[in-house]
């Protein structure tokens, strides 16, 4: 970053960037469905949910990447479905699942998540959680230990779009009443997370919390590149400016 980024807000995405499910998504999927009577390997089970998770992806971006909660509900019923077939009663089983990764000790925070976010609040920079989830997210958020350090949840459910639309960005502008140019995005998925934001003007950044690299740091790294000055509060340009 050749010069300093000046921000507002930055936002974050929760899965993959704050929150990891634990246990993993196929071992949740493989547990529940042993429960309901599939007898498929966890590995198999894995495999087919990435496949099928692919496979919605794909129908809401050839739908113009508009969403609500019915839209939601109707996808995840889909995955449980053709993830685990054959199900003697696949809706228990749906339920099952809906009912667990609806709850905040399912998820783990992922390292420096925390201390990121409360870097964020001491700063006066508005912190917040921008995702492709659904409603369920506010709870998870609110029984998390970095609830007081954040000002807004955005699920792309309540909002009707879905991370990349432009829409959904532009949402970001108008609760936090800043302009694109002053909010920063962060996440793990490049066309999410990354692309998609800049094509409004909104600066991104790639962040890899599992494995960090020089193109794509983690939360402690992010955290870093605020204490070096490379991410500046806007507040500290605009007293500057009123001097």
């Amino acid at each position: 970053m050749s010069k300093p980024l000046f921000v507002g807000a930055v936002f974050l995405d929760a899965v993959g960037t704050v929150l990891d499910p634990c246990p993993t998504v196929r071992r949740a999927y493989w547990e529940a469905g042993r429960r309901h009577g599939h007898d498929a390997s966890e590995q198999e089970i894995g495999l087919r949910f990435n496949r099928v998770f692919r496979e919605q992806e794909s129908q809401d971006r050839a739908k113009g990447l508009r969403t609500d909660e019915h839209r939601e509900e109707q996808r995840w019923r889909g995955i449980v479905s053709a993830t685990l077939p054959g199900l003697p009663d696949s809706d228990a089983c749906y339920r099952e699942l809906h009912d667990h990764f609806a709850q905040a000790d399912s998820w783990r925070l992922l390292p420096g998540a925390v201390e990121l976010l409360a870097l964020l609040d001491e700063l006066g920079i508005v912190g917040g959680i921008a995702s492709n989830f659904d409603s369920r997210l506010h709870g998870i958020i609110q029984n998390s230990h970095f609830r007081r350090h954040v000002r807004h949840t955005v699920v792309s459910s309540e909002i009707g779009w879905r991370k990349p639309a432009p829409e959904f960005f532009l949402h970001l502008c108008k609760i936090t009443g800043l302009p694109a140019q002053n909010i920063l995005m962060v996440g793990d998925d490049q066309e999410n997370d990354v692309t998609g934001p800049r094509r409004i003007g909104m600066p991104s950044i790639l962040v890899a919390p599992r494995s960090p690299s020089g193109n794509a740091p983690d939360l402690a790294g992010l955290a870093e590149m605020i204490r070096r000055e490379q991410i500046v509060p806007l507040r500290q340009l605009q007293s500057s400016r009123a001097n």
